[in-house]
């Protein structure tokens, strides 16, 4: 169900903190990463913005007490885990555009 990611990545923008640390942080790591080398470090920067966005997801999630609009929808639990598991991938996208 795309409209579970979509939600997800409307909650994620809608924050903003999340916006403000991907404004702000990742300028800095780029300037810092300069000093040391850059291909790793841009390889530690992709990782760590997409492990915080999947975790701020998943914070949303408990939260904001969602597992009762989860439990409503006609989709099964199985389907729920895998389409975490997508936004996980959707997450990269979104940073390896960003960074």
């Amino acid at each position: 169900m795309i409209g579970i990611i979509k939600r997800d990545i409307l909650l994620i923008l809608s924050s903003k903190q999340t916006i403000l640390l991907m404004l702000f942080y990742i300028p800095f790591l780029m300037i810092l990463a300069e000093s040391f080398h850059p291909e790793s470090f841009y390889f530690v920067i992709i990782v760590l913005y997409t492990v915080l966005l999947s975790m701020s997801s998943f914070t949303y999630d408990i939260s904001g007490k969602s597992k009762y609009i989860m439990n409503s929808l006609p989709i099964n639990r199985k389907e729920l885990v895998v389409y975490k598991y997508l936004s996980i991938f959707v997450y990269l996208g979104m940073t390896i555009v960003f960074a």
